[in-house]
């Protein structure tokens, strides 16, 4: 039975593969760009290509779906849910963050994911796995280190003080407009003068940054505990689509 991978968090493109594999298969322009679905018809059509061009049947596959830590729009999530299982007749789904699984393929659940795309850039924190939603920020691309310090630092700041620390150490950049090494430096010598002088400011640029977020998927997915947090035909078909929430990372 395929376990594949779709990435929906860019708004742009669908990119999919399958479970255990570095590398995406197929990467997919979306009928109807942006992070909230305006048309399920046109993303119906797109999630037929993106089987069609995986060549697998979509009724013998389990997938995995990232959605945008910033923009978790509950009933978009049961709508692309429902469609998985009504028209595609999938075995089950898991549905994960983006910022998560971001994270997840540097090897920790816990840091301030830090997406730069290229309209914004989404400042989601972490801790052992749980988002902290009232750290999430955004700013625009090309702001100064000053700017790009301080939205860091507020975000870090309204996390539970016990947990700030390791937040501060464990900075991650990801996406496709991630900046440069040296504007990287900036932004951490910036968030250093505003963060206590005891605690270790640390931003890293992995090497897989632009395919970051995909690879956590597949690491995630193959991982034996995910097992538990799959979303299953059963289940859907006995507590419905709303059920799925209580399942999601």
């Amino acid at each position: 039975m395929p376990n594949i991978v779709i990435d929906l968090s860019s708004g742009d493109m669908l990119e999919a593969g399958f479970v255990g594999e570095d590398q995406q298969r197929t990467a997919i322009k979306r009928s109807s760009p942006g992070l909230k679905i305006s048309d399920m018809t046109a993303f119906e059509n797109d999630l037929n290509q993106v089987f069609s061009a995986l060549g697998v049947r979509s009724q013998d596959c389990k997938v995995l779906l990232s959605q945008s830590a910033a923009y978790p729009y509950f009933s978009q999530r049961e709508a692309i849910v429902s469609l998985l299982f009504d028209k595609f007749g999938i075995q089950g789904a898991w549905v994960m963050t983006d910022a998560l699984l971001g994270l997840f393929a540097t090897g920790s659940s816990t840091g301030v994911a830090t997406i730069c795309n290229s309209n914004e850039t989404l400042i989601v924190p972490y801790y052992s796995g749980m988002l902290s939603s009232f750290g999430a920020n955004r700013m625009a691309p090309n702001v100064s280190a000053a700017d790009a310090g301080e939205f860091l630092f507020n975000s870090v700041m309204k996390c539970d003080f016990d947990i700030r620390a390791e937040l501060y150490n464990r900075v991650i950049l990801m996406g496709d407009n991630v900046p440069s090494e040296a504007v990287a430096k900036d932004w951490e010598n910036q968030l250093r003068k505003l963060a206590p002088r005891d605690v270790t400011v640390k931003m890293t640029i992995p090497d897989n940054y632009q395919n970051l977020i995909w690879q956590g998927g597949s690491l995630a997915a193959a991982h034996p505990s995910m097992a538990d947090l799959l979303f299953t035909m059963a289940e859907y078909q006995a507590y419905g689509v709303t059920a799925v929430h209580r399942k999601t990372l």
